[in-house]
């Protein structure tokens, strides 16, 4: 008895200690899902440009103390501890004072939890990427030559590293990325050359792991086992008002002006080329919701020369199973019949000529190498977004590629994740 009551305040200090230990076990586990939230909430904000100090402050706290709900982080510090990243990640750090029961009365002091939590915006895929995971100059900018990316990133998947023939190559020309999601970067080398005024900004990444094909579920439609010609006008100066269905060809030539009705466009083992002074109309209704498929066994080449002076817009369909895609090139690179960029990639696509083309959707010709030369401008139509997923792409002689993220970068809005 003696021995028992000796060793009994022992024991329960045990059972307190115990006690209080799963106590601050518990606390703890939830003060870091508080942090997470926390992380996760305040880093929403990323995006907002006029979000100031206190709104990260305010956010978080308002995440930490929902997740928090009715468990028990002991005493939670004010304010929390916050920090943003570079514009791109936020880390919270949560500290509380834990509750204490039994072991006050063995002196020992209540004890600090902390937990800490890094959150950031993940961007969708680059809207301006090249897929060749294995060609010299991927993307490729010369003699003046632009590629501008808003909201968005520039990327490269060739693993070529080589002076003058990286993956990403700038030579008097710019390639630029701003806003979320901004970035350069490749599987392999970047270079600006020296030669002429050479601008990539931000600064690019190297070695970076290569970018999953965004649209690699997409599919071009069946064809059956004839095709439309194209309706050829007589005379010069002529209009044509097409209509959707599978053609052959499509070749605007001889100064016509065509305006596209709204819907999917096949071109089987054909060109499309608009040139020779012919423009793309502005009728009311048409050339918006308007998506070209360009497939078969031995798909063609696009050849867009806009000398007219006129500005051309087309915009891809807001639903269905093409829903964002302007032009869909299937097959391997077929040499268009221009190369004035003297570069080694062959164009399977050209736009070329010394007036813009506003468009509002995607170009994805993953096998086709996409050239835009001779002060050709190509850009996102006004409040709409312009992606182009190509093997190659290249802009020289004073053309331009202005690409449109819609908020992050892309075919897709950013995604909030915890990074650490």
């Amino acid at each position: 008895m003696l021995t028992v009551a000796l060793s009994l305040p022992v024991l329960m200090g045990a059972a307190g200690l115990a006690v209080d230990l799963g106590q601050w076990y518990r606390e703890r586990a939830t003060l870091q899902l508080a942090a997470d939230a926390a992380a996760m909430g305040a880093a929403r904000l990323l995006s907002v440009s006029s979000a100031a100090a206190a709104d990260y402050q305010s956010v978080a706290l308002a995440e930490a103390r929902g997740a928090i709900g009715n468990g028990t982080v002991g005493t939670l510090a004010q304010p929390v501890s916050l920090t943003v990243n570079s514009g791109q990640s936020v880390t919270v750090t949560l500290t509380s004072t834990a509750d204490q029961y039994f072991t006050s009365v063995l002196g020992l002091p209540r004890p600090t939890l902390t937990a800490t939590a890094t959150a950031g915006i993940v961007a969708p895929p680059a809207c301006v990427l090249a897929m060749s995971g294995t060609a010299e100059k991927a993307i490729d900018v010369e003699n003046e030559g632009e590629i501008s990316a808003t909201d968005c990133g520039v990327f490269s998947n060739s693993d070529v590293e080589d002076p003058d023939d990286d993956s990403i190559y700038v030579r008097n020309g710019s390639i630029t990325s701003s806003g979320v999601g901004a970035g350069v970067g490749a599987v392999g080398g970047v270079e600006a050359s020296t030669n002429g005024e050479s601008i990539i900004s931000p600064s690019p990444t190297e070695a970076d792991p290569p970018q999953a094909n965004p649209y690699a579920n997409l599919s071009p439609p069946s064809v059956g086992s004839s095709c439309t010609p194209y309706p050829t006008p007589q005379n010069g100066g002529a209009s044509v008002e097409l209509s959707p269905g599978t053609y052959c060809s499509i070749d605007v030539t001889n100064a016509t002006t065509i305006n596209f009705e709204p819907g999917l466009y096949v071109i089987d083992n054909g060109n499309f080329v608009i040139d020779n002074g012919s423009t793309i109309g502005t009728k009311a209704g048409d050339n918006a919701g308007v998506t070209f498929v360009m497939t078969g066994s031995s798909p063609g080449y696009i050849d867009w020369e806009n000398y007219t002076q006129t500005a051309w817009e087309l915009s891809a369909p807001t639903s269905g199973a093409y829903a964002g895609i302007l032009v869909y090139q299937t097959g391997s690179n077929t040499a268009a019949p221009e190369n004035s960029c003297g570069s080694s990639n062959a164009p399977g696509a050209i736009v070329v000529g010394g007036s813009g083309l506003s468009l509002n959707g995607v170009l994805y010709m993953p096998g086709v190498n996409l050239q835009i030369s001779n002060n050709a401008v190509v850009k996102a139509a006004s409040g709409g977004t312009l992606s182009v997923v190509a093997n190659t792409i290249t802009t020289c002689g004073s053309a331009q590629l202005d690409a449109v993220g819609n908020g992050s970068g892309g075919s897709s809005d950013a995604t909030v994740v915890l990074l650490q």
